[in-house]
């Protein structure tokens, strides 16, 4: 039996290129999804182009919760990463690396529609191995000169909320050399550390590490009205980053930076985050996101500076925290002073603004730094912020959370071991009793206390 594409190829390669080129413009005018796959097979910028458009579909689309949704994303997604590989790679790997990291950012949203043995976690991890290869072909290319290799896959690596990134570590190899998998692995294996560590101290001073997913958060605050973003701007930028055109994405979001009527900066220093993250320029990169934490100087912005400085240059942005506070509540600030090793600076700030803290309410945030107080050893600043929590609780006579409140009075009677000067502020025994001398009548609390006791 005949082989009919070697058949056809035979014949093909009798024809002349007048022929060919004949040959092809009927087919094309025949079909218009045939002109479209001639045009998209012969323009590998369109390919490009195609491909990101499939990939900003995904973010802009809403699906339905169901058994079969995960295996038809997963089918789609390994369409794309087969399109890069097959038509983006070999031509330019520059910009399927760009188009595979717009693809792999897709799994904070996706994932969520997994389900048991469906392709889609599957299509991520062969994602991450195509973006080894890319990585590969472009460094011995010598593409992105100033790109730290293994700095780029340890940040990519470590954005991977869902575990379909392994492959990245994995085969490390065949991107990095021996010294840098080895560097790798070092700082894979003192992020672990670290982690443990952590959960040592939590179980150690009494904190469940789940325990505080119970609080509820307060209902989100409106933003002020204000000039309208240009979004369809955002999105041309969002596109070209997708597609690898760095130039063409610095040219709109370099002066919508310096737009007074924009009214979402936080955005563009993203994407301009993520322009110089495609280039391997980490210096505008830290540029960026110091101009970024100013604006919004939270616990998220101040950790991903923080990884990009190191020695001198992280000192002198923990002094200027220190002595030129940012602009945000003390919450977010005190979070930020204890992310920046600056603990004492700290307690004190939280203990100055305990009232505050008790008009916060019961929240994840306040939760979480309660939490991260008591790592750090701070039993009087975690005592501040549990009393503020319990006293919202009752304050506001949320019953419902009365189980929470209990749990604290409990915590607060442990970590009074530990506090010899709560300077100025009631001991717990004095806590105590005033709390129930304001809430005696709330019986179904007490009761609660008695059966905690």
């Amino acid at each position: 039996m005949t082989n009919p594409l070697a058949d056809l190829s035979n014949i093909l390669s009798s024809l002349t290129p007048e022929d060919l080129q004949r040959l092809l413009q009927r087919l094309a005018g025949e079909s218009e999804p045939t002109a479209q796959r001639i045009r998209y097979l012969l323009q590998p910028r369109a390919a490009v182009h195609d491909i990101a458009q499939r990939i900003a579909a995904f973010r802009r689309r809403q699906y339905r919760h169901d058994y079969r949704v995960a295996d038809i994303l997963g089918d789609e997604l390994n369409g794309i990463v087969t399109d890069i590989e097959q038509d983006v790679l070999p031509q330019d790997p520059i910009r399927a690396l760009a188009l595979t990291e717009s693809l792999l950012d897709l799994d904070g949203q996706l994932m969520e529609y997994e389900s048991d043995y469906s392709s889609l976690s599957g299509a991520f991890e062969e994602a991450s191995f195509l973006w080894l290869k890319a990585a590969k072909i472009a460094r011995d290319g010598g593409c992105l000169p100033s790109m730290d290799w293994s700095a780029r896959l340890l940040e990519i690596y470590s954005s991977d909320s869902y575990a379909v990134r392994r492959r990245l570590v994995e085969q490390a190899k065949r991107l990095l050399t021996d010294s840098e998998c080895q560097r790798l692995n070092d700082r894979l294996a003192l992020q672990t550390r670290q982690e443990r560590e952590r959960l040592v101290s939590r179980r150690d001073n009494h904190i469940a590490p789940d325990r505080l997913l119970g609080w509820r958060a307060s209902p989100p605050q409106e933003p002020p009205p204000g000039p309208r973003t240009p979004s369809a701007e955002l999105e041309r930028a969002q596109f070209h980053l997708d597609c690898g055109d760095i130039e063409q994405a610095l040219s709109i979001l370099l002066p919508l930076k310096t737009r007074q009527e924009f009214s979402d900066p936080e955005s563009t220093l993203d994407m301009l985050d993520r322009a110089y993250g495609q280039l391997g320029d980490p210096a505008k990169r830290v540029g960026v996101r110091r101009e970024r934490f100013w604006i919004k100087p939270d616990l998220t912005s101040y950790c991903r500076l923080a990884k990009l400085i190191d020695g001198p240059e992280l000192e002198s942005l923990r002094e200027e925290i220190a002595l030129k506070p940012p602009a945000c509540d003390p919450v977010t600030y005190a979070r930020v002073l204890l992310a920046a090793d600056l603990p004492l600076l700290a307690q004190s700030l939280i203990i100055a603004h305990a009232k505050t803290l008790e008009i916060e309410g019961p929240t994840h945030r306040l939760a979480a730094l309660g939490q991260e107080a008591t790592e750090f050893g701070l039993p009087l600043a975690a005592t501040v912020v549990w009393r503020a929590l319990i006293n919202s609780i009752l304050n506001h006579g949320k019953s419902r959370d009365y189980h929470l409140g209990t749990q604290l009075l409990a915590e607060l009677q442990d970590l009074s071991a530990d506090i010899s000067d709560y300077r100025g502020l009631p001991t717990h025994r004095e806590y105590e009793a005033e709390l129930y001398s304001r809430h005696r009548l709330k019986s179904q609390f007490w009761r609660r206390v008695g059966v905690t006791k």
